[in-house]
């Protein structure tokens, strides 16, 4: 790639700590660490079915030969299942842990991204000696659920083996060089800064053209950074991920899924907010019960500490790698629970079994708000807790587990937020 001057360099250095400077401010990106801080794996939907998970709904007290016993209450998944749109029974996640995968594979990476690599001769050649070399595009397509992610692609996009028409195997490890920029139809990388050396939020597409032996490409890779952290001297390229030309996975008809599930096994630490301090005059047992679990991870279908794998109706949203987890139901459900108070599951479940507070009067703390898929819709699809005022600025607060990648959290003065105010339907009030 030649020799970068100065400000390149100290821009290198930039991109290795996940720093991103352009235009008048700045923006944090993760680190290339992240991509490399799981094994790489394949998932896909088996035709094999999940049983319904169970989990606990409340409690039985009797008394047996005198004595008052209490006994746990269980019930299957069922129910939300049902209001998700989910069936009662559902494909199990094939999870394939390895550093080779077939080319066009989707790979579920750390940090939740995943990324699906593609390799495409181009028109232009060379002569390098006695090996004719051809102009090679290599594509990433990338999803990623977080913040911008570092990535070179090139430095960590390369080509490591060919075969040759005379059936010949070639190995070793071609990358992009400047060579390729006169015979390329890509932008040129104007600096280490470039913009496209980073994985922006959600789906996107990166690039890059480099020359290797004429042949069919056979092993291409992505070569991650994982112990590129302090301490460690900064190695480069000590994770690869390997891309194979060949016959599919036989355990899977697809090439995989974007967003997949994690593994259920593998519990990856996730930080947890702290809660906030409980108000001198106290606040309702359901609200203070919410406010202990903020920070925690979003998973749909999560109740707390029960299973939660994410999957349903065909689609795999991410399990619950670090517990409790909660959707919103699940969340109002825990609360209230802690209150002493049995609401059941599922936002539709709770909002036709809860009694209305009626249009127009003061909501309290402990109220389950409501709120339609679209305004006017009709369709409940989400609920949150009514907290009053925590963070005592004289507004409205509620508690809401939102969606992927939004931990548990407070939502300051909601009625004043456009989405929600146009979507709010109304409030319940369980009998306590």
């Amino acid at each position: 790639m030649g020799q970068l001057s100065p400000v390149a360099r100290l821009g290198a250095v930039l991109l290795g700590l996940g720093l991103l400077v352009f235009g008048t401010g700045c923006q944090w990106l993760l680190t290339a660490t992240q991509l490399a801080s799981q094994p790489p794996r394949m998932t896909c939907p088996t035709p094999t079915p999940l049983p319904t998970i169970q989990v606990e709904d409340g409690e039985d007290r009797q008394v047996i030969n005198g004595t008052p016993t209490t006994r746990t209450r269980y019930r299957d998944t069922e129910p939300y299942e049902r209001e998700y749109g989910m069936p009662v029974m559902t494909p199990t996640a094939y999870i394939r842990e390895s550093a080779s995968f077939p080319l066009g594979t989707i790979v579920n990476l750390g940090g939740g991204v995943d990324a699906m690599l593609s390799v495409a001769p181009q028109g232009a050649t060379r002569q390098q000696g006695e090996v004719i070399e051809r102009l090679y595009r290599i594509t990433v397509e990338w999803n990623n659920p977080g913040p911008p992610l570092v990535f070179d692609p090139y430095r960590q996009l390369a080509i490591a083996q060919v075969q040759g028409a005379d059936g010949r195997l070639r190995s070793s490890v071609w990358r992009w060089s400047s060579e390729s920029i006169a015979v390329s139809d890509l932008p040129a990388p104007t600096s280490a800064l470039d913009t496209r050396t980073q994985i922006a939020t959600g789906r996107s597409t990166m690039q890059v053209d480099l020359f290797a032996p004429d042949g069919q490409v056979r092993v291409a890779e992505l070569r991650l950074d994982g112990a590129l952290s302090e301490g460690t001297g900064g190695v480069h390229d000590d994770m690869r991920v390997q891309f194979v030309a060949g016959a599919a996975d036989p355990n899977c008809a697809t090439n995989g899924l974007f967003g997949a599930a994690a593994d259920p096994a593998r519990q990856a630490a996730q930080p947890v907010q702290g809660p906030l301090v409980v108000p001198a005059n106290g606040t309702h047992p359901s609200v203070a019960a919410a406010l202990t679990q903020l920070g925690r991870p979003y998973c749909w279908g999560g109740k707390g500490w029960s299973p939660c794998n994410g999957c349903g109706g065909g689609n795999c949203y991410g399990a619950c790698t670090s517990y409790p987890c909660f959707d919103c139901s699940g969340l109002t459900s825990y609360a209230w629970s802690q209150a002493g108070v049995t609401i059941g599951s599922g936002s539709g479940n709770q909002a036709t079994r809860l009694p209305r507070v009626t249009n127009g009067s003061p909501l309290q703390p402990g109220d389950v708000l409501f709120f339609f898929s679209d305004p006017g819709s009709g369709k409940i699809n989400h609920v949150t807790l009514n907290a009053g005022d925590v963070n005592g600025n004289g507004t409205p607060d509620m508690v809401e587990a939102a969606w992927y990648g939004i931990p548990l959290r407070i939502v300051d003065n909601w009625p004043a937020n456009t989405y929600y105010a146009k979507r709010f339907a109304w409030a319940g009030r369980p009998q306590s």
